[in-house]
Protein backbone atom coordinates (compact mmCIF):
# COMPACT_ATOMS: atom_id res chain seq x y z
CA UNK A 1 0.00 0.00 0.00
CA UNK A 2 2.81 2.65 0.40
CA UNK A 3 6.36 2.98 -1.64
CA UNK A 4 8.43 0.59 0.38
CA UNK A 5 12.54 -1.40 -0.43
CA UNK A 6 13.07 -4.91 0.95
CA UNK A 7 16.40 -7.06 2.35
CA UNK A 8 18.25 -10.07 1.97
CA UNK A 9 16.41 -13.18 1.83
CA UNK A 10 13.37 -11.54 -0.04
CA UNK A 11 11.83 -11.17 -3.47
CA UNK A 12 8.98 -9.43 -4.82
CA UNK A 13 7.34 -10.57 -7.19
CA UNK A 14 4.95 -8.42 -9.68
CA UNK A 15 1.57 -9.33 -11.16
CA UNK A 16 1.53 -8.71 -14.95
CA UNK A 17 -1.61 -6.92 -16.68
CA UNK A 18 -3.06 -10.87 -16.48
CA UNK A 19 -2.53 -11.55 -13.01
CA UNK A 20 -4.68 -10.00 -10.12
CA UNK A 21 -2.13 -8.95 -7.12
CA UNK A 22 -4.96 -10.14 -4.54
CA UNK A 23 -5.28 -13.31 -6.55
CA UNK A 24 -1.29 -13.91 -6.25
CA UNK A 25 -1.04 -13.33 -2.88
CA UNK A 26 -3.72 -15.83 -1.96
CA UNK A 27 -2.05 -18.20 -4.00
CA UNK A 28 1.34 -17.71 -2.77
CA UNK A 29 -0.25 -19.44 0.46
CA UNK A 30 -1.61 -22.36 -0.74
CA UNK A 31 -0.73 -26.24 -0.68
CA UNK A 32 -0.95 -25.54 -4.61
CA UNK A 33 2.32 -23.20 -4.34
CA UNK A 34 3.86 -25.20 -1.37
CA UNK A 35 3.70 -28.57 -2.92
CA UNK A 36 6.01 -27.05 -5.48
CA UNK A 37 8.33 -24.94 -3.68
CA UNK A 38 9.38 -27.94 -1.18
CA UNK A 39 10.68 -30.10 -4.91
CA UNK A 40 13.08 -27.27 -5.07
CA UNK A 41 13.88 -26.26 -1.90
CA UNK A 42 17.84 -26.42 -1.14
CA UNK A 43 18.96 -27.06 2.34
CA UNK A 44 22.01 -25.48 3.53
CA UNK A 45 23.13 -25.60 7.34
CA UNK A 46 20.25 -23.76 9.27
CA UNK A 47 18.33 -22.65 5.94
CA UNK A 48 16.56 -23.50 3.61
CA UNK A 49 16.97 -21.83 0.05
CA UNK A 50 14.65 -21.21 -2.72
CA UNK A 51 16.38 -19.63 -5.78
CA UNK A 52 14.62 -17.29 -8.59
CA UNK A 53 15.25 -19.57 -11.07
CA UNK A 54 13.25 -22.02 -8.88
CA UNK A 55 10.56 -19.80 -7.97
CA UNK A 56 9.56 -18.43 -11.26
CA UNK A 57 9.39 -22.27 -12.67
CA UNK A 58 6.22 -23.12 -10.18
CA UNK A 59 2.69 -23.54 -12.18
CA UNK A 60 -0.29 -21.76 -11.51
CA UNK A 61 -4.38 -22.29 -12.82
CA UNK A 62 -5.25 -18.86 -14.56
CA UNK A 63 -8.67 -17.60 -15.00
CA UNK A 64 -9.91 -15.04 -16.40
CA UNK A 65 -8.62 -11.53 -14.98
CA UNK A 66 -12.45 -10.99 -14.07
CA UNK A 67 -12.32 -14.70 -12.46
CA UNK A 68 -8.96 -13.33 -10.43
CA UNK A 69 -10.69 -10.55 -8.92
CA UNK A 70 -13.93 -12.49 -7.77
CA UNK A 71 -12.00 -15.53 -6.15
CA UNK A 72 -9.83 -13.27 -4.54
CA UNK A 73 -12.39 -10.64 -2.97
CA UNK A 74 -14.58 -13.81 -1.85
CA UNK A 75 -11.70 -15.51 -0.24
CA UNK A 76 -10.60 -12.32 1.50
CA UNK A 77 -13.82 -11.98 3.15
CA UNK A 78 -13.72 -15.44 3.88
CA UNK A 79 -10.63 -15.35 5.47
CA UNK A 80 -11.37 -12.41 7.37
CA UNK A 81 -15.05 -14.42 9.18
CA UNK A 82 -11.87 -16.93 10.08
CA UNK A 83 -9.60 -14.51 11.71
CA UNK A 84 -12.83 -13.06 13.12
CA UNK A 85 -13.86 -16.15 14.97
CA UNK A 86 -10.65 -17.12 16.07
CA UNK A 87 -10.02 -13.94 17.91
CA UNK A 88 -13.28 -14.69 19.48
CA UNK A 89 -12.51 -18.11 20.14
CA UNK A 90 -9.07 -16.68 21.53
CA UNK A 91 -11.00 -13.72 24.02
CA UNK A 92 -13.57 -17.15 25.49
CA UNK A 93 -10.19 -18.94 26.34
CA UNK A 94 -8.97 -15.93 27.89
CA UNK A 95 -12.32 -15.41 29.53
CA UNK A 96 -12.12 -19.66 31.18
CA UNK A 97 -8.72 -18.74 32.20
CA UNK A 98 -9.73 -16.07 34.20
CA UNK A 99 -12.67 -17.69 35.64
CA UNK A 100 -9.84 -20.45 36.94
CA UNK A 101 -7.83 -17.73 38.37
CA UNK A 102 -11.36 -16.54 40.13
CA UNK A 103 -12.54 -19.72 41.74
CA UNK A 104 -8.82 -20.32 43.21
CA UNK A 105 -9.23 -16.77 44.48
CA UNK A 106 -12.80 -17.36 45.77
CA UNK A 107 -11.76 -20.85 47.45
CA UNK A 108 -8.71 -19.50 49.60
CA UNK A 109 -10.88 -16.29 50.24
CA UNK A 110 -8.88 -13.59 48.41
CA UNK A 111 -4.89 -13.92 49.61
CA UNK A 112 -2.79 -16.47 49.08
CA UNK A 113 -2.68 -18.82 52.56
CA UNK A 114 1.10 -18.99 51.77
CA UNK A 115 4.14 -17.35 53.77
CA UNK A 116 7.54 -17.88 55.04
CA UNK A 117 7.58 -15.58 57.64
CA UNK A 118 5.50 -15.89 60.92
CA UNK A 119 1.80 -14.34 59.99
CA UNK A 120 -0.63 -13.10 62.27
CA UNK A 121 -4.32 -12.90 61.60
CA UNK A 122 -6.16 -15.67 59.41
CA UNK A 123 -10.03 -15.61 58.34
CA UNK A 124 -12.20 -16.49 61.06
CA UNK A 125 -11.62 -20.72 61.41
CA UNK A 126 -8.25 -21.06 60.09
CA UNK A 127 -5.01 -20.70 61.75
CA UNK A 128 -1.12 -20.49 60.45
CA UNK A 129 1.09 -23.64 60.78
CA UNK A 130 4.08 -24.50 59.37
CA UNK A 131 3.72 -27.17 56.57
CA UNK A 132 6.58 -29.58 58.01
CA UNK A 133 4.23 -29.37 61.40
CA UNK A 134 1.28 -30.43 59.20
CA UNK A 135 3.22 -32.93 56.39
CA UNK A 136 6.30 -35.12 56.18
CA UNK A 137 9.02 -33.31 54.10
CA UNK A 138 10.30 -35.81 51.23
CA UNK A 139 12.56 -35.22 48.03
CA UNK A 140 13.30 -37.30 45.31
CA UNK A 141 16.59 -38.90 43.34
CA UNK A 142 17.71 -39.68 40.06
CA UNK A 143 18.63 -43.77 40.40
CA UNK A 144 22.15 -44.12 37.72
CA UNK A 145 21.78 -43.57 34.29
CA UNK A 146 25.12 -45.26 33.65
CA UNK A 147 22.71 -48.47 34.99
CA UNK A 148 20.24 -49.08 32.14
CA UNK A 149 19.31 -52.24 34.86
CA UNK A 150 18.09 -49.48 37.32
CA UNK A 151 15.48 -48.36 34.96
CA UNK A 152 12.45 -49.89 32.73
CA UNK A 153 10.97 -51.40 35.90
CA UNK A 154 7.64 -51.81 37.70
CA UNK A 155 8.04 -48.50 39.47
CA UNK A 156 6.88 -45.16 38.52
CA UNK A 157 9.36 -42.10 38.74
CA UNK A 158 8.32 -38.63 38.04
CA UNK A 159 10.61 -36.12 36.00
CA UNK A 160 10.15 -33.13 34.67
CA UNK A 161 8.65 -34.04 31.73
CA UNK A 162 5.64 -35.35 33.22
CA UNK A 163 4.73 -32.73 35.22
CA UNK A 164 3.14 -30.18 32.94
CA UNK A 165 0.61 -32.04 31.98
CA UNK A 166 -0.29 -33.16 35.63
CA UNK A 167 -0.34 -30.15 36.83
CA UNK A 168 -3.18 -29.42 39.37
CA UNK A 169 -4.61 -33.06 38.87
CA UNK A 170 -3.41 -36.99 40.37
CA UNK A 171 -0.71 -38.67 38.64
CA UNK A 172 -0.16 -42.49 37.46
CA UNK A 173 1.68 -42.82 35.58
CA UNK A 174 5.30 -41.81 34.45
CA UNK A 175 7.00 -41.53 31.04
CA UNK A 176 9.98 -43.40 32.65
CA UNK A 177 9.79 -46.12 35.34
CA UNK A 178 12.64 -47.59 37.96
CA UNK A 179 13.03 -50.76 39.72
CA UNK A 180 13.31 -52.11 43.03
CA UNK A 181 17.48 -51.67 42.56
CA UNK A 182 17.08 -48.34 41.04
CA UNK A 183 15.51 -47.39 44.81
CA UNK A 184 17.71 -49.24 46.87
CA UNK A 185 20.68 -48.00 44.80
CA UNK A 186 19.91 -44.49 44.93
CA UNK A 187 18.32 -41.98 47.64
CA UNK A 188 15.18 -41.97 45.90
CA UNK A 189 11.93 -43.05 47.93
CA UNK A 190 8.86 -45.07 47.07
CA UNK A 191 6.13 -42.23 48.90
CA UNK A 192 2.57 -43.20 49.39
CA UNK A 193 -0.48 -42.59 47.80
CA UNK A 194 -1.34 -39.00 48.43
CA UNK A 195 1.82 -38.00 48.27
CA UNK A 196 1.80 -34.12 46.89
CA UNK A 197 4.93 -33.22 44.39
CA UNK A 198 5.91 -29.45 43.52
CA UNK A 199 8.29 -29.47 40.89
CA UNK A 200 11.23 -27.27 42.64
CA UNK A 201 13.74 -26.31 39.92
CA UNK A 202 13.21 -25.28 36.04
CA UNK A 203 9.15 -25.33 36.03
CA UNK A 204 9.08 -24.03 39.11
CA UNK A 205 5.80 -24.30 40.94
CA UNK A 206 3.86 -26.94 39.14
CA UNK A 207 1.85 -29.31 41.76
CA UNK A 208 0.36 -33.18 41.52
CA UNK A 209 -0.65 -35.15 43.85
CA UNK A 210 0.45 -39.31 43.66
CA UNK A 211 -2.50 -41.27 42.77
CA UNK A 212 -0.49 -44.61 43.47
CA UNK A 213 2.90 -45.33 45.02
CA UNK A 214 5.52 -43.60 42.92
CA UNK A 215 9.29 -41.84 43.28
CA UNK A 216 10.31 -38.32 42.04
CA UNK A 217 13.55 -37.00 40.99
CA UNK A 218 15.27 -34.57 42.85
CA UNK A 219 13.69 -31.47 40.91
CA UNK A 220 10.89 -31.93 42.83
CA UNK A 221 9.86 -31.70 46.98
CA UNK A 222 7.11 -33.96 48.05
CA UNK A 223 4.68 -34.16 50.93
CA UNK A 224 3.15 -36.49 52.58
CA UNK A 225 0.19 -35.10 54.64
CA UNK A 226 -0.50 -36.21 57.96
CA UNK A 227 -4.11 -36.27 59.49
CA UNK A 228 -5.14 -32.96 60.10
CA UNK A 229 -4.00 -31.90 56.17
CA UNK A 230 -6.18 -33.20 53.42
CA UNK A 231 -3.75 -33.92 49.90
CA UNK A 232 -6.10 -32.22 47.64
CA UNK A 233 -6.40 -29.71 49.80
CA UNK A 234 -3.11 -28.50 49.71
CA UNK A 235 -2.01 -29.40 46.07
CA UNK A 236 -4.31 -26.35 45.46
CA UNK A 237 -3.32 -24.22 48.05
CA UNK A 238 0.34 -24.68 46.53
CA UNK A 239 -0.95 -23.66 43.18
CA UNK A 240 -2.97 -20.44 44.80
CA UNK A 241 0.83 -19.49 46.04
CA UNK A 242 2.46 -20.63 42.92
CA UNK A 243 3.59 -16.90 42.17
CA UNK A 244 4.84 -16.35 45.82
CA UNK A 245 6.65 -19.73 45.57
CA UNK A 246 7.82 -18.67 41.82
CA UNK A 247 9.48 -15.48 43.71
CA UNK A 248 11.06 -17.33 46.52
CA UNK A 249 13.40 -19.12 43.46
CA UNK A 250 16.72 -18.01 42.79
CA UNK A 251 20.00 -19.48 40.42
CA UNK A 252 21.26 -17.95 37.10
CA UNK A 253 20.89 -20.71 35.00
CA UNK A 254 17.53 -22.62 36.35
CA UNK A 255 15.79 -21.43 39.02
CA UNK A 256 15.56 -23.31 42.27
CA UNK A 257 13.86 -23.13 45.51
CA UNK A 258 16.08 -24.78 47.73
CA UNK A 259 15.30 -26.56 50.96
CA UNK A 260 16.22 -24.52 53.60
CA UNK A 261 13.46 -22.08 52.13
CA UNK A 262 11.13 -25.54 51.43
CA UNK A 263 11.54 -25.93 55.31
CA UNK A 264 10.17 -22.83 56.06
CA UNK A 265 7.26 -22.63 53.98
CA UNK A 266 3.76 -21.63 56.18
CA UNK A 267 0.44 -22.42 55.36
CA UNK A 268 -3.08 -21.22 57.36
CA UNK A 269 -5.50 -23.42 56.56
CA UNK A 270 -9.05 -24.19 58.40
CA UNK A 271 -10.44 -27.79 59.67
CA UNK A 272 -10.14 -30.48 57.82
CA UNK A 273 -13.20 -30.84 57.22
CA UNK A 274 -13.46 -27.71 56.17
CA UNK A 275 -10.28 -28.61 53.96
CA UNK A 276 -12.06 -31.44 51.94
CA UNK A 277 -15.42 -29.31 51.29
CA UNK A 278 -13.09 -26.55 49.59
CA UNK A 279 -11.82 -28.99 47.51
CA UNK A 280 -14.45 -30.68 46.69
CA UNK A 281 -15.86 -27.37 45.67
CA UNK A 282 -12.75 -25.95 43.83
CA UNK A 283 -12.88 -29.98 42.09
CA UNK A 284 -16.13 -29.28 40.58
CA UNK A 285 -15.68 -25.94 39.95
CA UNK A 286 -12.27 -26.65 38.00
CA UNK A 287 -13.66 -29.37 36.40
CA UNK A 288 -16.95 -27.09 34.55
CA UNK A 289 -13.84 -24.51 33.45
CA UNK A 290 -11.70 -27.96 32.36
CA UNK A 291 -15.12 -28.60 30.34
CA UNK A 292 -15.34 -25.11 28.80
CA UNK A 293 -11.70 -25.30 28.13
CA UNK A 294 -11.94 -27.78 25.95
CA UNK A 295 -14.54 -27.06 23.64
CA UNK A 296 -13.47 -24.06 23.29
CA UNK A 297 -10.16 -25.88 22.10
CA UNK A 298 -12.12 -27.39 19.92
CA UNK A 299 -13.57 -24.93 18.29
CA UNK A 300 -9.96 -23.31 18.14
CA UNK A 301 -8.62 -25.82 16.21
CA UNK A 302 -11.00 -26.14 13.52
CA UNK A 303 -11.22 -22.46 13.13
CA UNK A 304 -7.69 -22.48 12.63
CA UNK A 305 -7.98 -25.48 10.14
CA UNK A 306 -10.10 -23.64 8.05
CA UNK A 307 -7.74 -20.81 6.22
CA UNK A 308 -6.00 -24.19 4.99
CA UNK A 309 -8.83 -25.36 3.82
CA UNK A 310 -10.49 -22.27 2.00
CA UNK A 311 -7.68 -21.99 0.06
CA UNK A 312 -6.91 -25.57 -0.59
CA UNK A 313 -10.59 -25.36 -2.47
CA UNK A 314 -10.11 -22.20 -3.88
CA UNK A 315 -6.30 -23.29 -5.57
CA UNK A 316 -6.83 -27.26 -5.45
CA UNK A 317 -3.75 -29.59 -5.40
CA UNK A 318 -1.16 -29.36 -7.78
CA UNK A 319 -2.17 -30.75 -10.73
Amino acid sequence: PIPATFGAFVCVIRASERLDSGYLALWLKSDNFFDQVRQNVTQTTGFANLSISALMSVKMSLPPLAEQFRLATELDEQLVAAATARGAASDRMNVASSLQIRAYVLAFEGSAPFSVQPREGAPPGWAWHTLTGLARLETGHTPSRSRPDWWGGDIPWIGLPDIRRVDGAVISHSIELTNVDGIANSSARVLPTGTVVMSRTASVGFVTRMGRPMATSQDFVNWVCGPELDPEFLMHLLIRARSEIRALSSGAIHKTVYMPTLKSFRVCVPSITEQRRIAAQLRERLAEIDRMATDIDVQLNAIEALPRALLHRAFGAVA
